[in-house]
């Protein structure tokens, strides 16, 4: 900017009432340590190097803005809370949990610092091969989600229906890539997990205890405890899915965690599409 660079814009937005609350996020070409720092000690909420991904900076001002609204709801819950007990009215504590909150809010920047250093891991290239970056980026995203396996299936067009197969697997334990079971290389959807076909082709998900879900023999016979799987597609074709497993524990993953997991499988298979031979 011809007259004043980002320290100086933010620093004037912070320094008037009216606007000091507003979340300011760098997008900036400056990937110093230092750089990151400073904007960060000056009160910015999030720091995003080139190149980035347009779709992850939009989930990102997506997520500041919830951010932005939880902690005013939770300052509104607190003032309310201090203003009945100075009139001596008998109340209960603040629905709101602070210490729950605080917690939720820090996982959100965790996934989403997984999600900007993967994203510049895919579209910088600086890893040798597609799966070296498959592999970074996978160890990140099952870090912030605490995930144990990370696989991404494709799909293929049969006489008989529409099959997949997994061509992908990263896997905790190891903490590198494994070789996908030839049992799961070709798999008809009708046969295997008749819903997901319908679920996946209409953009919808699937979350939670693997128990629970319609396809929990299909998933506890792969030894999924609980499981996130999203629909990718390329140029309005589903293309395939990526499925997140917690082999351990019972649970449902968070909205930070299923949007940023959305946002990494269609990374993925763009990585894949881009390793192709042409």
């Amino acid at each position: 900017m011809p007259e004043m660079d980002g320290y100086a814009v933010i620093a004037a937005l912070k320094s008037s009432e009216r606007t000091r609350e507003i979340p300011v996020v760098f997008i900036t070409g400056l990937d110093d340590a230092g750089d990151e720092e400073k904007g960060l000690s000056l009160g910015a909420a999030d720091y995003i190097t080139k190149p980035f991904s347009p779709a992850v900076v939009r989930l990102r001002v997506e997520n500041q803005i919830k951010i932005l609204g939880r902690l005013r709801a939770v300052q509104r819950e607190m003032m309310q809370y201090k203003q009945t007990q100075s009139l001596g009215e008998p109340s209960a504590a603040p629905a709101t949990d602070l210490k729950a909150t605080r917690e939720a809010l820090e996982h959100r920047e965790s996934m989403l610092g997984a999600l900007n250093k993967t994203a510049v891991l895919f579209l910088s290239q600086s890893k040798e091969t597609w799966e070296e970056t498959m592999v970074e980026s996978a160890r990140l995203i099952a870090g912030a989600a605490r995930l144990d396996r990370i696989s991404v299936w494709r799909n293929v067009v049969k006489p008989d229906g529409l099959h997949t197969g997994q061509i992908f697997l990263w896997d905790k334990a190891s903490g590198d890539v494994s070789a996908p079971d030839k049992s799961l290389e070709d798999l008809l959807y009708a046969r295997f997990a008749p819903r997901l076909e319908k679920l996946f082709t209409a953009g919808e998900s699937i979350n939670g205890p693997a128990r629970l879900l319609t396809e929990a023999t299909a998933l506890k016979s792969l030894g999924v405890v609980s499981a996130f799987g999203a629909p990718i597609f390329i140029r309005g074709a589903f293309w395939g899915f990526a499925l997140y497993e917690d082999r351990v524990n019972e649970r449902w993953f968070d909205d930070s965690s299923v949007g940023v997991m959305r946002s990494v499988g269609f990374l993925c298979v763009d990585a894949v599409e881009r390793a192709k031979p042409r």
